[in-house]
């Protein structure tokens, strides 16, 4: 697997404006700069959206969505571990209740039998 190479913006808009001003396809252009043909035409295709020649989401909403992507993700994971923690508060709250509910109930039983005994003559 080749190294990801990092062009600049200058570059991309350079090769873009380039790419549209000449009569030579997207695969020339893309091979007299030096670069993949899948590359320039994907940074062709986003320039005609990003101007309004073409569906689909721009830079700037693609790089928001990719913001909120992230951000999703961090609150998940957040969230994720307070319900853990909230689960175990409720099974360890859950267990005392019923202890306590248990107890209550021996304690009433004992009362009540204690009552019984103590109303007989």
């Amino acid at each position: 697997m080749s190294p990801r190479i990092s062009y600049s913006e200058e570059f991309k808009r350079d090769a873009v404006a380039l790419a549209r001003a000449t009569d030579q396809s997207v695969a020339q252009t893309a091979r007299d700069l030096g670069i993949a043909q899948a590359t320039l035409h994907r940074w062709v295709t986003q320039a005609k959206i990003d101007d309004g020649e073409r569906e689909g989401l721009t830079t700037d909403e693609r790089k928001r969505l990719t913001e909120l992507e992230r951000e999703n993700r961090i609150l998940r994971e957040e969230r994720g571990n307070s319900i853990t923690m909230a689960e175990r508060f409720e099974l360890d709250d859950w267990r005392f209740v019923g202890f306590i509910s248990i107890h209550d109930f021996n304690v009433s039983a004992v009362n009540e039998s204690r009552v019984r005994n103590t109303s007989r003559p």
